[in-house]
């Protein structure tokens, strides 16, 4: 596709392409050795007709060779108008080429180089960097109590009890739990 643009290609994939083993993990590999991968804009569910599984755009250039990938994460309900019930059409247009493009910074918005991006099995999916709205308040939330993974209940937790078992089930539903 590259060879036959002017260096730059913008195509949508569906999101198993950006974490998904197999071939698709060496496409990722090939293209981020390659220096070739200038954004991922991950774009919510229901924009495509007849289906509500969401996709993700791919921004190669292979005329400047790219250190650091920027990851932009549009699943917010500002990027989105409903159509429908379940069916969408994608807002702020502008908006989302110039955070994926590095004209402009925002929430959204997370720039990673090749290390960390191989730390987490090479996943170019950026709701796996960039949290949404909801999840930043319960990440901050918990960042203001003593945490302990589900894991190490048995072996760390300085307060393994039922109370602590059921906050996190009840209050959190997450992976961290309460202590």
């Amino acid at each position: 596709v590259l060879a036959q643009t002017d260096g730059r290609a913008v195509i949508a994939v569906t999101n198993s392409i950006l974490f998904a083993a197999g071939g698709e993990k060496r496409l990722r590999k090939d293209l981020l050795e390659a220096g070739q991968i200038e954004a991922v804009i991950g774009l919510p569910a229901g924009l495509l007709p007849g289906t509500a599984i969401p996709i993700s755009i791919l921004v190669l250039n292979s005329k400047q060779r790219q250190d650091r990938v920027r990851l932009v994460n549009c699943d917010a309900e500002k990027y989105k108008v409903a159509e429908s019930r379940t069916r969408f059409k994608l807002a702020c247009i502008e908006d989302i080429a110039n955070l994926a493009l590095g004209r402009a910074e925002g929430p959204g918005v997370r720039v990673l180089g090749p290390d960390e991006l191989s730390d987490n099995d090479l996943s170019l999916l950026p709701s796996r960097y960039v949290m949404d709205a909801a999840m930043s308040r319960v990440d901050r939330e918990l960042a203001k109590h003593s945490t302990c993974r589900p894991s190490s209940w048995l072996t760390s937790c300085p307060a393994v009890c039922s109370g602590c078992v059921q906050t996190a089930h009840h209050r959190w539903r997450a992976l961290m739990l309460t202590c």
